[in-house]
């Protein structure tokens, strides 16, 4: 096989792969499911109930707590980066249900 005719063929391959990943893509593709999409606003909870709300950092650690004490008082604490309280509210102590502090 001559160099034209093998660069040739290269090209053809090249653009012949092109075109059917393209088409795949969108003939083949199917609808993204509802835990993709976000929901809409009159699904949206209008009231959210809890015993306790924890806030964590991308990496999951526990970064805050909102809950209900010991002696039924709401509590607040909120943690530094080693887990350390570094703010707190309320007559009792809470503890994130996660990690134990």
């Amino acid at each position: 096989m001559n160099r034209n005719r093998y660069v040739f063929m290269l090209l053809a391959a090249v653009a012949a792969g092109s075109l059917g990943g393209t088409f795949s893509r969108a003939a083949l593709s199917s609808p993204p499911v509802l835990a993709q999409a976000p929901l809409p606003p009159k699904f949206a909870p209008k009231l959210l109930r809890a015993h306790a709300f924890e806030l964590v950092d991308e990496a999951g650690h526990i970064r805050g707590v909102f809950a209900i004490g010991s002696d039924n008082a709401a509590a607040i604490r909120l943690y530094d980066t080693e887990g350390r309280v570094i703010w707190s509210t309320g007559r009792t102590g809470i503890q994130p249900a996660g990690t134990r502090r």
